[in-house]
């Protein structure tokens, strides 16, 4: 999935705790995997509206296959089994 189809942003306020220190949020791309968000940010699609969230931590496709988009559904496991790896 592209970059430009979604964003992550933040309010104001939540920046301001994040600079005083008070709120961490981590972004950690797995190999052949989602990038897995941790932390107080909201995520945006493509059409703005946030994407609704039901956990502290999300899995943000980047095979550009899931039926869940933005939010990563394991596709790219099967994905990964019909292509070589290259190393």
């Amino acid at each position: 999935m592209p970059a430009s189809v979604w964003g992550i942003a933040s309010d104001m306020s939540s920046m301001s705790r994040r600079r005083q220190g008070e709120v961490s949020v981590t972004v950690t791309a797995y190999p052949d995997g989602p990038l897995i968000v941790r932390g107080d940010v909201e995520v945006v699609g493509e059409d703005g509206e946030p994407v609704p969230r039901d956990r502290a931590t999300l899995a943000l496709c980047r095979c550009g296959m899931s039926s869940r988009a933005p939010l990563c559904d394991g596709t790219h496991k099967v994905a990964a089994r019909r292509r070589p790896r290259v190393d």
